[in-house]
């Protein structure tokens, strides 16, 4: 899914900003605090919030029905919720939200 998310940004942002440990990190921790936030343990729920005045809809839209609708995948609830905030910060980065 990165992947896919980086051919698509780098198609419409030809020079996307540099992955640094400070500005993932920094995304990353606002992230988490959403979720954190968000008191529920349904994992559409807690996507809400993310999808509030969202910039990158599309691009989340898909991690979200990559997570949630693929059956080739088992992926625990634990683990959406991590691969979600690892692919949003990732976008958010790129988009240069929350930078």
């Amino acid at each position: 899914m990165a992947w896919i998310i980086y051919q698509a940004m780098s198609k419409v942002i030809p020079e996307l900003p540099e992955l640094t440990e400070e500005n993932l990190g920094e995304a990353e921790e606002l992230n988490w605090e959403l979720i954190e936030n968000t008191n529920t343990r349904d994992f559409r729920k807690q996507l809400d919030v993310f999808f509030e005045h969202y910039p990158q809809e599309d691009l989340l839209a898909f991690v979200e029905d990559s997570l949630v609708d693929d059956d080739e995948f088992n992926v625990t609830a634990e683990g959406r919720e991590i691969i979600l905030v690892g692919l949003k910060t990732l976008i958010d980065v790129w988009s240069r939200i929350h930078t």
